[in-house]
């Protein structure tokens, strides 16, 4: 209930900063096309906006099982048991992953504190902090996915029983 809480929080956030990298876009092409001359800033932010929703979007895919996977194709042949156990190894190995995202994308984004953004002349570590946030949220979203799967599979046991 927590975790569907703050799913619903960040998926807010998520269009929020959707909707203001396009007035900060459709700003930047009416000061264009009106003043023949573009707010260099907006540009900027632009950029920054989109690479923070692209990162949440991906770590957020996963509650919705729309992230790209191995699918159907590799593995549509092999018993059910045995896909339920490429899942959950698919899953530790999505969680290594998120881990190695926390501890490289937080020394990162220390190390990039000093240097600036050269027009809006934000520390680049905020920018870059979007990578450890991304993997808390893979591990959350993939923590609730593993659980998910494990009350389904004690589901169709006491079914079968």
């Amino acid at each position: 209930m927590v975790t569907k809480k703050i799913n619903d929080a960040i998926d807010t956030i998520m269009e929020i900063m959707m909707i203001f990298v396009f007035l900060v876009v459709f700003l930047n092409v009416i000061t264009r096309s009106l003043f023949g001359r573009a707010w260099m800033w907006t540009e900027e932010l632009s950029r920054y906006l989109f690479i923070w929703v692209s990162f949440i979007a991906g770590s957020m895919s996963l509650k919705k099982n729309e992230h790209l996977g191995i699918g159907s194709g590799l593995i549509r042949n092999i018993p059910e048991r045995w896909k339920s156990i490429i899942d959950i190894l698919g899953s530790l190995l999505a969680i290594v992953f998120a881990i190695v995202l926390i501890i490289y994308g937080y020394k990162v984004s220390l190390l990039l504190m000093v240097k600036r953004s050269p027009i809006l002349s934000l520390p680049m570590g905020y920018v870059n902090l979007i990578i450890p946030i991304s993997g808390v949220l893979l591990i959350l979203n993939i923590s609730l996915e593993l659980i998910d799967r494990q009350k389904e599979l004690i589901r169709n046991k006491k079914k079968e029983v």
